[in-house]
């Protein structure tokens, strides 16, 4: 192999690594799928994810949700208090912000821009330009760098939202076809999922883990694509904000069970696979409480954008119930 004398050996990755004492599980990863640095030495335990690269897009996506679920409610609502048909929309007015106002357009133009900075310039550590290919005069030179392909992976999960929030800043001057803002923001939300489907992982702990966020974020695009077709459906709204909120909790779960260092998360042995199935009953668990949020908010809403109604109907049923001292 490419920068190796001799067998592609643990005792070699020691020498190479100058660890003698490192324990063969270092070099797991190394046998599995080797990386190479540009002078070509292994990159014998290369960079990957991180408690907070996993706990950040999660507390992301739970605000972006939270703030979907709150124009959710008041533009339902509002629709109905005017006897206006429900058009389920991209962007809402943030608080009590005038509607005028593209603040949710422009964060999603803006803020992806900054995180792919983030991810090929300033990512571990402040050492410049995380550069894709070695450079011409290395041992690799013209090979892609391994160590900062991930890099890149990540910063491509962003480009969908910038456009997505284009489109948005275009569509408040230009009339675009119907959906149209919906259908980007689809697209925005495929692209990270299908890169978290690629994502290569080894232990069947991180194997299932990307494998349900992928799930959680693909259903958040389908939502959002059948929203493009059917925008008098506000249950595919919903259905997208709560696929939103559960792909920002199952991040931070995420983040507590890979690099948390609890033992109930750790495998004792390559045999256990108990951490392993009993993630799933997390998940489930993340999925049924969201789904149960969603609803009370929703309600929530219904009484305060409704109170005569609500006043009305236990009246009713005081009414029913002195009528009848047997009626509960």
């Amino acid at each position: 192999m490419d920068g190796m004398n001799g067998d592609f050996t643990v005792e070699n990755l020691r020498i190479l690594a100058n660890c003698s004492e490192c324990p063969a599980s270092e070099f797991e990863t190394m046998f599995q799928d080797p990386m190479w640095n540009c002078d070509g030495t292994p990159n014998y335990h290369p960079g990957g994810g991180n408690w907070l690269g996993h706990v950040f897009p999660g507390t992301i996506f739970i605000f972006w949700g939270s703030h979907w679920l709150l124009g959710f409610v008041r533009h339902y609502f509002e629709c109905q208090q005017h006897s206006r048909p429900y058009l389920s929309k991209t962007c809402y007015r943030f608080l009590w912000c005038p509607e005028r106002w593209p603040l949710e357009a422009c964060v999603k133009f803006l803020l992806p821009i900054i995180n792919i900075l983030l991810e090929v310039w300033l990512a571990h550590g402040w050492d410049g330009y995380k550069n894709v290919i070695c450079y011409s005069g290395e041992r690799r030179g013209g090979r892609i760098y391994g160590e900062h392909i991930g890099n890149w992976q990540h910063a491509y999960m962003y480009p969908g939202f910038i456009l997505s929030g284009l489109v948005d800043l275009v569509n408040l001057h230009t009339e675009l076809p119907q959906g149209t803002s919906l259908a980007f923001l689809s697209l925005g939300l495929t692209c990270p999922a299908l890169l978290m489907m690629l994502h290569k992982k080894h232990s069947p702990m991180e194997i299932f883990v990307h494998a349900a966020l992928f799930y959680s974020m693909m259903s958040t695009a389908v939502c959002t694509a059948a929203e493009a077709a059917w925008r008098g459906n506000p249950l595919l709204t919903g259905g997208r904000i709560a696929s939103m909120f559960l792909q920002g909790a199952w991040f931070i779960a995420a983040a507590r069970m890979l690099y948390g260092g609890l033992d109930a998360w750790r495998p004792s042995s390559e045999d256990d696979m108990a951490p392993v199935i009993y993630a799933p009953i997390l998940f489930m668990v993340l999925a049924c409480t969201i789904m149960m949020g969603v609803i009370a908010v929703f309600i929530l809403g219904y009484i305060i954008y409704n109170p005569g109604t609500w006043s009305k109907t236990r009246e009713r049923h005081k009414t029913a119930a002195g009528a009848n001292p047997l009626a509960f």
